[in-house]
């Protein structure tokens, strides 16, 4: 089985992608802005919005900067407010040549105002004719994503599996999924707020089955060294 990199994968997602609009956008976090991912994107008729990296170069006002150094030489006067999705942020926007990306336009974001202090959120989209507020909302689109793979991450284990089949990692990935479903459901039925809270809450429910289930073989006095075995633990 050949080897393919993330970007290899993204290419290929791109390629084989039918379009379901006139207009379609392609959303990456900064490891696949690069102009192999968006040369893939202008291929296909796509636009491309994503992370930017605080090293990529740009030409603001003709002279060579990277990212950092463009925040860091802004003035309060050189940013505009919008607002997005309720949320205020103080945005500049630079249109040209971007690293090795010919043409697209770059937004520095600063969420509840610029602080000289602080670095911005950097997006990069190659449609130059959509305004901040539309890029900065499309790309919110990515955060349910971004937020769902970091709790399978953070709470499933969904990136320690130590498996090199194939077959065994797509069960796993199954597993991690159908595990994550029936939570979001459970979620939507108990009105939890938050995945945690339902987590937090099927354990305590688990380890009260588990604690019943252990006070009735008590009961029908089911020796300890046989029920120390059901449960896969030394005395």
């Amino acid at each position: 089985m050949p080897f393919y990199s993330k970007v290899d994968l993204a290419k290929e997602l791109i390629q084989t992608c039918d379009p379901i609009d006139d207009r379609m956008y392609v959303l990456g976090d900064s490891w696949y802005t690069n102009d192999k991912v968006i040369s893939a994107c202008d291929r296909r008729g796509f636009f491309y919005i994503g992370g930017l990296k605080m090293n990529a170069i740009v030409y603001p006002w003709e002279h060579r900067s990277s990212v950092k150094m463009l925040a860091h030489s802004l003035r309060p006067e050189d940013l505009h407010s919008v607002t997005v999705a309720g949320k205020r942020y103080d945005v500049f926007v630079y249109e040209g040549k971007v690293s090795k990306i010919n043409n697209a336009q770059v937004i520095l974001s600063w969420e509840n105002g610029y602080h000289p202090n602080e670095l911005p959120f950097v997006l990069v989209c190659t449609d130059v004719s959509l305004d901040p507020v539309t890029v900065l909302t499309y790309y919110g689109k990515r955060w349910e994503i971004e937020t769902g793979y970091r709790y399978l991450k953070e709470n499933q284990g969904f990136d320690q599996y130590q498996m090199r089949s194939l077959k065994a990692i797509r069960r796993f990935w199954v597993l991690q999924f159908l595990a994550y479903t029936y939570l979001e459901i459970q979620r939507d039925q108990h009105q939890f707020s938050t995945l945690g809270e339902v987590l937090h809450q099927e354990r305590q429910a688990y380890l009260g089955r588990l604690m019943m289930y252990a006070y009735e073989q008590g009961l029908k006095r089911v020796p300890a060294k046989q029920m120390l075995h059901e449960f896969g633990l030394t005395a």
